[in-house]
């Protein structure tokens, strides 16, 4: 995994990049909500995480890069 921040002036983007096989289109869109899995688990992982960023007034959001996926946290600065 690499982590990177990015200070882009009015807010920091935290970006957390594993070197897995991505996360499939036709899920992508789904993995933030509350008890959503493929892998058995309780699929509240990233739905808290997404709603502890939101309440801090950021963003979470994913993509996938040519050799894993990325997962962005962007919080607005002050």
């Amino acid at each position: 995994m690499d982590f990177e921040a990015v200070d882009t002036g009015k807010t920091v983007e935290l970006r957390v990049k594993d070197y897995g096989a991505g996360i499939p289109e036709d899920v992508r869109d789904r993995i933030f909500e509350e008890g959503f899995s493929t892998s058995g688990s309780t699929g509240l992982g990233l739905f808290i995480i997404k709603k502890l960023v939101e309440r801090y007034g950021g963003k979470l959001t994913c993509e996938n890069d040519t050799d894993g996926a990325v997962f962005i946290v962007e919080l607005p600065k002050g």
